[in-house]
């Protein structure tokens, strides 16, 4: 809240800096393009995915009211601004701001970050001005660093409400649930959920659920064969399954008769490829294939839904531990095909002229190449240089533009 003129001069000149610097530098992030791609209706939030997570977690799932919440604050996400999502009532979004737990926040920026690359957009989620693009000497209002963590973890700790808690640290509602947004700090997450209604205890023994999960998984459930052991109806064997998140319809043979585990480590950890990639290729399901490798210990990605876009050429050459890396990591020909062009470029903003794309965005691009190569590529000089492993980079990343140029102007 502004309480002063003084204060209002300082957010005034903060904002003609801010304007200033975007004028000249751009965001990585096109909010225009966004608002017209995302609406309620054009977004995806796979409940599947959530409903895992749920489960890992021990937390009640909720129903339409939290598929609503999810739902606006991926949209929120996306726009980069508290989103009109109607119907709904303001206050219990603004409270799941407040409660939502780290692990929730995390799994719907990687929803956010789903629906951009669906889209083919090479954006981050979310994006900050750098502070030094804003030079005041003081701030109005309180800032997140003068706020005593330990006050706040009591706080939230003790179920105090988002209300309460902002009039204890003498802010404002909305600056506390900011402060959430910018530190992570949450309420604590729900409590599990408790046994299904008529049923005092959880279910053991053949119908426990972590069981039911490993039998499923391996192949060897049988629904029939669990009612004859246990002495119950398949009806209570199939809402068992419901309660655990597994399908009940009759399981296909299984996957290990279909694919070996040569075959699956060849083209998941030499060629690189996804495990969707893979199991199109084989003609299986990815959710089984993606069991399967677990229980064959094969490690899985982080981005294991990333293919390698050199794999299947003819010929393929061996990757450099760097290249391997970020061969699996979304948008990587785009991103090669202008790291290649960056030496001799005067500097970021004259290259990203050069290429016909913002500053910003180029540096973000490149910035993700070095995070995923784990070494710095380009030096920040005038004109920019490749470094040493740069340099080794650059030529092997050549080839292989060359070779995949070759390999679909063969097929078109």
């Amino acid at each position: 809240m502004i309480v002063s003129p003084d204060e209002e001069t300082s957010i005034v000149s903060c904002l003609t800096q801010l304007a200033d610097h975007l004028d000249g530098q751009g965001s990585p992030i096109d909010y225009g393009r966004r608002r017209r791609l995302f609406t309620p209706e054009t977004i995806t939030l796979d409940l599947d995915k959530y409903a895992s997570l749920c489960r890992q977690q021990g937390w009640a799932r909720g129903g339409a009211g939290r598929t609503h919440q999810l739902s606006w604050m991926l949209l929120s996400f996306l726009l980069g601004a508290p989103a009109d999502l109607s119907p709904g009532k303001t206050h219990a979004r603004d409270d799941f701001r407040y409660q939502i737990p780290t692990a929730m926040r995390s799994f719907l920026m990687d929803q956010a970050a789903m629906n951009l690359a669906h889209h083919r957009i090479d954006e981050p989620v979310l994006w900050e001005p750098p502070p030094h693009w804003c030079d005041l000497n003081t701030w109005p209002g309180t800032t997140p660093e003068q706020i005593a963590e330990s006050d706040f973890k009591m706080l939230i700790t003790a179920g105090t409400p988002a209300e309460e808690t902002a009039a204890s640290l003498g802010l404002t509602t909305e600056h506390l649930r900011l402060y959430c947004d910018a530190t992570g700090i949450t309420q604590p997450p729900p409590q599990a959920g408790s046994p299904g209604i008529g049923r005092r205890q959880a279910r053991r023994g053949f119908l426990d659920p972590e069981f039911l999960r490993t039998a499923h998984s391996s192949g060897t459930i049988n629904q029939s064969l669990i009612a004859r052991r246990v002495g119950c109806s398949l009806s209570t064997v199939q809402n068992a399954l419901g309660e655990a998140g597994i399908p009940t319809s009759p399981r296909t043979e299984p996957l290990s008769l279909r694919i070996t585990r040569e075959e699956l480590e060849h083209a998941y950890l030499h060629q690189r490829l996804s495990i969707p990639d893979i199991a199109e290729q084989f003609g299986l399901d990815k959710d089984r294939l993606n069991l399967l490798a677990k229980k064959w210990d094969i490690k899985i990605r982080p981005n294991s839904t990333t293919s390698n876009p050199f794999a299947l050429l003819p010929n393929a050459p061996g990757l450099s531990e760097p290249m391997a890396a970020i061969s699996n990591s979304r948008n990587c020909v785009e991103r090669l095909r202008r790291m290649v062009q960056l030496p001799g470029q005067r500097n970021l903003c004259t290259a990203a002229r050069n290429l016909g794309t913002l500053p910003a965005t180029l540096t973000h691009q490149l910035h993700a190449l070095e995070k995923t190569a784990g070494v710095r590529l380009i030096e920040r000089t005038s004109p920019l240089a490749a470094t040493p492993t740069g340099a080794a980079l650059i030529q092997e990343a050549k080839h292989l533009l060359s070779l995949l140029d070759a390999a679909q102007s063969s097929v078109t």
